[in-house]
């Protein structure tokens, strides 16, 4: 007869259990009533029984990378902010002083940022076993296993889109719709299951290239201990720190290969340099300007 480890079991079971735990919060979300100001408004009876797949359209994606302290959040949330700013702008821009009517090629588009880290961290928050597995990994300078933080982005992801397309547009208004598709996940993917778990349920969302921060180690130390005087993060101290540059090594650094090897751009940005210096070289790569005919 054969007999199984009573580790092995136990991660089965483990597995199962935050497999089950998450489709369950996902079915409570998309059972959320719709507004009723919103055109296409259905009964959260309705809301209920849709798949992912018919709540989220094909969306765009770009992949930020780099070892703890490079400044991916802080790039993502300038990139955010500016280039939904910029589009706004470009608007007003639609026509000149003398009426002439500018054509606009393509606008600025809205890029959504999602950090990998920080869904993981809110979920932490929310207590249960969930919250308790994910506490141990993320104080341990360990991964969380892959495909919890797929699901925990699929669901952003979704309720990223959703709010945006309860925001209704101006009939007379010029600009790009309102609907979020694009994403800059932050974060992600760390290691070839991250991957894996990516294409396995999120394959047909585009990867439009991967941005990869790189900055000398002495300095991203300086920045993530000052950083821990006020983030309150259990990881951001000196042991943690090392442990997680190690984790990047040796899972992170190898799956640059990999998207090289699929042919998806990657672009390498020097965050050594200040934040207005790696913004100016990383927001051409994200955004379009309005041509004049």
């Amino acid at each position: 007869m054969v007999t199984r480890c009573p580790l092995t079991w136990g991660l089965f079971l483990g597995s199962t259990a935050i497999v089950i735990s998450l489709k369950r919060r996902q079915k409570q979300r998309l059972a959320v009533s719709p507004s009723p100001s919103s055109p296409s408004a259905g009964t959260a009876a309705e809301s209920s029984c849709l798949s992912p797949s018919d709540t989220l359209p094909e969306c765009e994606v770009v992949f930020v990378l780099g070892a703890p302290g490079t400044g991916k959040g802080t790039q993502c949330q300038l990139l955010q902010e500016r280039l939904r700013e910029d589009n706004n702008n470009n608007n007003n821009r639609d026509n000149d002083n003398d009426g002439q009517v500018l054509e606009v090629q393509s606008k600025t588009p809205f890029w959504k940022h999602l950090s990998a880290g920080d869904l993981l961290r809110e979920e932490r928050k929310s207590g249960g076993e969930l919250g308790d597995l994910i506490n141990s990994r993320i104080d341990a300078g360990e991964l969380v296993p892959s495909s919890i933080t797929v699901r925990l982005l699929e669901n952003a992801m979704i309720k990223s889109h959703y709010e945006s397309v309860s925001v209704p547009v101006s009939a007379t208004s010029n600009s790009l719709s309102n609907e979020c598709i694009r994403f800059l996940i932050d974060g992600f993917p760390r290691s070839q299951e991250n991957i894996q778990a990516w294409e396995d349920t999120m394959k047909r969302h585009t990867v439009k290239f991967v941005l990869n921060f790189v900055c000398p180690e002495e300095v991203l130390v300086g920045r993530l201990l000052e950083r821990g005087k006020d983030s309150g993060r259990s990881d951001d101290n000196l042991e943690v720190i090392r442990k997680r540059f190690k984790t990047h090594q040796i899972s992170t650094v190898p799956i640059l290969a990999y998207f090289h090897k699929k042919n998806i751009p990657l672009h390498t940005i020097d965050s050594a340099k200040g934040v207005e210096q790696v913004y100016d070289t990383v927001a051409p790569l994200l955004s379009s300007r309005p041509t004049v005919k």
